[in-house]
């Protein structure tokens, strides 16, 4: 992946899954206490969950960790507690790229793999079709069963990915420190012709009085009359 420009939105292929993934971007940071930036690129699950069934070959779909969004015709417990839980705290699905080189430094990803035993569409449960005359099983086929959750969270040693990218985050010192200096420059200046502005209106002025001007008009008229 090498983001190209101001890019706000990456679409990456998910190699496990065959799926596209949309990622928009975020927040800047840098890596610890060095100059080397990075760009934080999150994707969003969306409502309900996206089928990857392509990849396993089965009607399987996958979502954000607790499958909060995804249909329940049928109440599910898991270990004895209900499914999903009530409190499930909001699933990391991001990237952090350092952009000026297009690596990647961290990729987290938390999400959870469910199946449904009905006929379904891409972006979900189809209807309550009339699979068989129980209705119970119906709602049963329209409901999401539990597989397993999935986490991962990769990322690059710190010492090593700026070891390795070290002349971009030198380049980065270099401008920091240019931007710095003319900034320095420029307030020292703009304090400097305020100083002198204010010392001028403050000097006594050589401006004439009103009298002085008056003479001098006559004395004018005078000389060419």
């Amino acid at each position: 992946m090498e983001p190209k420009g101001d890019q706000s939105e990456l679409p990456i292929v998910n190699s496990r899954d065959l799926i596209i993934n949309k990622f928009s971007k975020g927040k800047d940071s840098r890596v610890g206490d060095s100059h080397l930036n990075l760009v934080k690129y999150t994707s969003n699950w969306g409502t309900g969950p996206r089928n990857v069934g392509a990849a396993y070959k089965q009607p399987v779909f996958e979502a954000g960790l607790g499958c909060s969004d995804c249909p329940y015709a049928s109440p599910i417990s898991v270990d004895g507690a209900p499914y999903p839980k009530a409190q499930t705290p909001s699933p990391d699905f991001y990237m952090m790229v350092q952009p000026d080189s297009g690596y990647t430094y961290q990729n987290k990803k938390q999400s959870s793999y469910v199946q449904y035993l009905s006929n379904v569409k891409d972006n979900g449960p189809a209807a309550l079709y009339s699979y068989s005359p129980l209705i119970e099983f119906d709602k049963l086929g329209n409901t999401a069963i539990p597989l397993y959750d999935f986490e991962e969270n990769m990322q690059a040693d710190n010492t090593t990915f700026v070891t390795n990218l070290s002349f971009i985050a030198s380049n980065h010192k270099k401008m920091h420190v240019w931007f710095l200096t003319l900034l320095s420059f420029g307030l020292i200046f703009l304090v400097l012709g305020l100083v002198a502005v204010c010392l001028t209106k403050l000097q006594p002025g050589d401006e004439m009085t009103r009298e002085q001007k008056v003479a001098s008009l006559i004395a004018f008229e005078d000389k060419y009359d």
